[in-house]
């Protein structure tokens, strides 16, 4: 369909005065058109009061919150993993050791302390 025709088609959608319900992948259709969108997505259908720039706003907020979500969980699971390894190692350096691996050890020990520490700073920012 030429230009013209598509223009001329959209005018008279935007004149009709009734509800009209259509599919597209026309990103400026949708827009010039657009007042609700409805999204079908894992056999659930949505629903979006608003233009096609309230729906992308609405998908990037959720966006958002599920990658902070992500991010909180891989924080606390990381978090976990290195106070055990922090435990495991603590019990070692009890241990009697030779100095070398004692010193081994004990710089495990820090930078384990360290990256430790800097999760548990990331997660107090993401909350």
């Amino acid at each position: 369909m030429d230009i013209l025709s598509k223009e001329k088609i959209e005018e008279v959608l935007e004149e009709f005065a009734g509800v009209i319900l259509f599919v597209s992948h026309n990103r400026y259709f949708i827009r010039r058109l657009a007042n609700r969108i409805f999204l079908m997505e894992n056999k659930k259908m949505h629903c979006y009061d608003g233009d096609y720039e309230y729906y992308l706003n609405k998908c990037r907020e959720q966006k958002e919150k599920e990658e902070i979500a992500l991010d909180y969980g891989y924080i606390t699971d990381n978090i976990r993993r290195l106070e055990c390894e922090l435990a495991f190692l603590g019990g070692k350096l009890n241990e009697a050791l030779e100095q070398d691996e004692k010193e081994e050890l004990n710089e495990k020990f820090l930078a384990i302390a360290k990256e430790l520490r800097i999760n548990k700073d990331l997660l107090k920012r993401n909350k």
